[in-house]
């Protein structure tokens, strides 16, 4: 049985496979369905500034490669003072 058919407790998505079309640079790599967490990651590798923020916040490994998930905090914009 397909684990999203199952009723869970608590859950944060249903973890269906998810369908995915895209254009432009690096397109190519994205067709077809992908499992919801693939979608993370395929956005990183093609946002150098959002990869490059994550590695700011000390998650990446030594190539620049994000293996972890940043603090929420870590991506929260100060108040500006007037």
């Amino acid at each position: 049985m397909q684990e999203a058919l199952v009723p869970m407790k608590s859950e944060s998505h249903g973890g269906e496979d998810v369908g995915i079309w895209a254009r432009g640079p690096g397109s190519k790599a994205i067709r077809g369905t992908l499992e919801q967490n693939a979608i993370y990651h395929m956005i990183v590798q093609a946002t150098p500034a959002l990869r490059e923020r994550l590695c700011q916040a000390g998650t990446c490994d030594d190539k620049g490669v994000p293996v972890q998930l940043p603090a929420p905090t870590a991506f929260e914009r100060k108040a500006e003072a007037k």
